[in-house]
């Protein structure tokens, strides 16, 4: 699962440098932020906020790199805010 939230966050940033020509690049997360609020709820994954502490917990026990911690914490940031906006379960696309 870490392995595939790393290959979105590269696709999205790669997708980006392609549609503006190489003219805009998404280089800090809280320019990916908007970005992967909208993949999430577009993606529906049931229960993501569970996969997202799983994957949290590996990762901390695993002591990896900066990347993996930096994606996580807009992940959950992410989800937060998805939260706010109203219930989890409503989001996801049925």
């Amino acid at each position: 699962m870490l392995l595939v939230v790393q290959q979105t966050f590269s696709e999205v940033k790669t997708d980006c440098l392609i549609s503006h020509k190489g003219k805009v690049e998404l280089s800090s997360m809280d320019e990916l932020l908007p970005v992967m609020i909208f993949v999430t709820v577009r993606a529906g994954i049931r229960n993501f906020p569970v996969l997202v502490k799983i994957i949290d917990d590996y990762v901390r026990s695993k002591n990896v790199f900066e990347l993996e911690e930096r994606v996580i914490t807009t992940l959950y940031v992410a989800i937060e805010d998805i939260s706010r906006s109203s219930s989890w379960e409503s989001k996801i696309k049925k």
